[in-house]
């Protein structure tokens, strides 16, 4: 049985690896920060999500057109009809992906794996990558979240085979996406709090002593 775990990037490092020219002040390309939706524990055993990735509030989202986030579609779901829209009421990217069981096509059967198991046009890998970025204040010990928001009754992680079992029993969500919502990992970017530098001082004392005859 697939064990889908999603997974947004975490990332976490100094104020210096984001500064890069050194000059103290993070330019709007040095804030900008890409960020990938991956999957493991799935490989072609999955072909449909719908999935909400809400930002930190702080964070902004790297848009091709008013409307339209600029994302990048990954490997694992290239063989999918996708869509990616972004609520920025809720500073939220949305992300719709549907596939196919794969089918042989020279006996228009089911492809399956040794036991039987039905495969599907998802694989494992990068879903979909899109790009934040941070604010223009932005300093060390500033952590800013990407999380996965389940949204009951639309978002999901599964296959059409074991959707439809699910509806059948009228289960409320399928055994696959409840897997990967108890595993799922999300992401952040961390710039890293400045170290602590403590000095410590040494106060000498010297007495005299004065021998009278």
């Amino acid at each position: 049985d697939a064990q889908p775990v999603l997974s947004l990037t975490q990332i976490s490092k100094n104020f210096a690896k984001f500064d890069k020219n050194s000059d103290g002040v993070l330019s709007k390309s040095e804030r900008t920060v890409p960020i990938n939706l991956e999957v493991s524990g799935a490989d072609y055993l999955w072909s449909t999500l719908n999935l909400h990735i809400t930002l930190d509030k702080r964070l902004s989202m790297v848009m091709k057109s008013e409307t339209a986030p600029a994302t990048t579609i990954g490997s694992a779901q290239e063989e999918n009809i996708h869509l990616e829209t972004f609520d920025s009421a809720n500073n939220t990217l949305i992300v719709t992906s549907a596939g196919t069981p794969l089918i042989d096509s020279s006996t228009n059967k089911l492809v399956t794996a040794p036991d039987g198991t039905a495969l599907f046009s998802g694989s494992d890998g990068t879903i979909v990558s899109f790009k934040v970025i941070l604010p223009e204040d932005a300093k060390p010990g500033d952590k800013f979240d990407i999380a996965f928001n389940f949204v009951q009754n639309y978002d999901m992680f599964t296959n059409t085979l074991v959707k439809a079992n699910a509806d059948n029993s009228k289960l409320a969500i399928d055994p696959m996406t409840q897997y990967a919502v108890d595993h799922w990992v999300n992401g952040f970017v961390q710039i890293n709090p400045e170290p602590v530098i403590t000095t410590t001082s040494t106060t000498t004392s010297t007495t005299t002593s004065t021998t009278i005859p």
